[in-house]
């Protein structure tokens, strides 16, 4: 399970380069490194691979205050596309993507109490709180483990609030 952070958050421009570019490193090496070192180990000992990789509904939006992290998961998501397409069918390998929506975590609270001026998406988390829509995080992993015990190679699968994944998916239509 490769996940990472989306702290710190804040205009490109505004954020320390160190800070930056360790979250950059976290968010968009860590998973595409540790997923294919992972793969790679299981391969050499004959062992089939599950690999399940955490995008985020960020990877395809443009979310002020948070670049590092929405360019990160969009790469990952990729990624993960791409080598679920490598795996053989007879390996019995699955490369498997969830994309958790509106997790009630301690980063999204963190979010929460960010200033909306410079965190645009605080007021998004602030009305799904409104609305009651948020999952537990208990939620979210009980249906991650479905995935890994149903979800076939290649599947991205929307967790969490999931009537959330559903009403985005039917205005993108």
């Amino acid at each position: 399970h490769c996940s990472g952070t989306g702290d710190p958050i804040g205009r490109a421009v505004d954020i320390d380069p160190y800070e930056y570019a360790t979250v950059v490193t976290l968010n968009a090496a860590s998973g595409p490194s540790l997923g294919q070192a992972f793969l790679r180990s299981c391969h050499q000992r004959g062992i089939r691979a599950t690999l399940v990789i955490t995008s985020s509904p960020a990877a395809h939006k443009d979310v002020t205050g948070m670049a590092q992290y929405c360019s990160s998961k969009d790469g990952m998501e990729h990624w993960a596309r791409i080598v679920a397409m490598e795996q053989h069918a007879d390996s019995g390998n699955r490369v498997m993507t969830v994309v958790p929506y509106a997790v009630l975590t301690e980063v999204t609270r963190s979010v929460m109490t960010r200033d909306p001026e410079e965190v645009p998406l605080v007021n998004y988390f602030r009305q799904v709180e409104a609305a009651g829509e948020f999952s537990s995080p208990e939620t979210c992993a009980q249906q991650i483990w479905r995935v890994i015990a149903d979800g076939a190679n290649g599947d991205i699968v929307p967790v969490g609030s999931v009537v959330i994944a559903e009403r985005a998916a039917a205005a993108a239509s």
